[in-house]
């Protein structure tokens, strides 16, 4: 023991202190779009969603679950009896990357008017629709109305 040197503490340096930061920006992003994702199964039935969406809907989670999305977003074409044109609709409209603006309703009735984003996954073999839910730009506090 008497032969070691002992280490001091362990410098950061510049390089590696941006690559944190960028990994810190990921999980942030991902534990963002966590909060906004409603997940549903291929029938369009709501199976999980983040605490944003239970927030904005103004609903709890458990009297979400099983519920059609088309209840809450009349607009989105899916139907209970057409899974697989469900999740082509999905993967097809994930693909571009773009949000549609859509209505939402929430429990008490209020008309919300929010972006949409789908894509389509596979989790423990299943597949799996993605809907990332967010109050459009206009809709939010503090922000100008788009054009």
């Amino acid at each position: 023991m008497s032969g070691m040197k002992a280490k001091g503490p362990r410098t950061v340096q510049p390089k590696n202190l941006s690559h944190n930061h960028s990994i810190a920006r990921t999980r942030k992003n991902r534990e963002q779009h966590q909060e906004t994702a409603l997940i549903m199964d291929i029938t369009g039935r709501i199976t999980a969603c983040g605490s944003a969406v239970v927030a904005l809907l103004c609903q709890r989670p458990e009297r979400l679950f099983g519920q059609a999305i088309t209840k809450i977003i009349p607009q989105l074409p899916f139907g209970t009896d057409t899974p697989y044109y469900n999740f082509a609709y999905a993967v097809f409209h994930g693909a571009n990357g773009n949000l549609m603006q859509r209505t939402a309703f929430a429990s008490d009735g209020r008309e919300i008017p929010v972006d949409v984003q789908l894509s389509g996954t596979v989790m423990n073999g299943r597949r799996l629709i993605k809907l990332d839910l967010q109050p459009t730009c206009a809709a939010r506090p503090g922000r100008s109305q788009r054009n």
